[in-house]
């Protein structure tokens, strides 16, 4: 080993071995060791950062465990580890489980009100990756081959309108058809057919129950996003639908 780099190794790791040391020049003192002491603690917050991370729901009594260890390991007292290593919960996070609370309690009064409904199979709630569907089938809304709201629809979409009024979220009307193709001077196609009946969903919502318009909207899709397949003659009932889908993002 070169003889500098051999002396500055000595002087780093706090003095020289025994081999060296002629008995009398050991550094007493440890020198630079409190680089070591200082390494490891770092390495541990490093890993208590990412543990951290990584857990995405805090367990209130693992977590009390958790920093009484830290504030032993560090000897420090724990209302000091709190402010200075532990992120406190974001008003984000608070604000994104009280809206999944909202949609839950949403969920169940859906389906109270729609219990009949849902029983007759006119009308089907779930919850999915979107957020909350409600499917209505298009013979409860509309006349065959039409897109003007029939009165007992309205009679739905206003039981829907008092449900929805008490959350903020942002809401999607999809039309749907089956595949039997129509070919009018109103509606050229399905598409025409399927967005028109989900404009007018959004504007009862909007002009009767005075729903806010930006956050709303309408698309329709045609035959081309069915639940079951369909009959080449006769189509299939369950893909004639309009869903209204109160999405769990909510930008407001």
């Amino acid at each position: 080993m070169d003889k500098n780099i051999k002396e500055d190794f000595k002087k780093i790791s706090g003095g020289y071995d025994d081999e060296d040391s002629g008995g009398g020049e050991h550094d007493s003192s440890g020198g630079l060791r409190w680089l070591l002491t200082y390494s490891d603690m770092i390495t541990l917050l490093l890993v208590f950062f990412i543990i951290m991370f990584t857990i995405s729901e805090t367990n209130s009594k693992k977590f009390g465990l958790f920093l009484k260890s830290v504030s032993k390991g560090l000897n420090v007292k724990e209302e000091e580890v709190i402010p200075a290593v532990i992120p406190a919960i974001s008003e984000e996070d608070a604000a994104t489980r009280e809206e999944q609370d909202a949609l839950r309690k949403l969920l169940k009064e859906l389906k109270l009100t729609f219990s009949r409904e849902i029983g007759y199979g006119f009308i089907s709630i779930e919850r999915g990756k979107r957020g909350i569907t409600l499917r209505i089938e298009n013979t409860t809304l509309f006349e065959k081959g039409n897109a003007n709201l029939k009165t007992e629809a309205k009679d739905i979409l206003k039981r829907v309108a008092e449900d929805l009024k008490v959350i903020p979220n942002q809401i999607a009307i999809d039309g749907h058809t089956d595949s039997i193709p129509i070919n009018t001077a109103e509606f050229p196609s399905n598409w025409e057919l399927s967005t028109k009946r989900a404009v007018n969903v959004l504007r009862y919502l909007v002009e009767d129950e005075g729903f806010a318009p930006h956050r709303i909207a309408a698309s329709g899709y045609g035959e081309y996003r069915p639940l079951v397949p369909n009959d080449p003659v006769l189509g299939a009932a369950p893909n004639r639908r309009v869903e209204i889908t109160i999405q769990d993002y909510n930008p407001e």
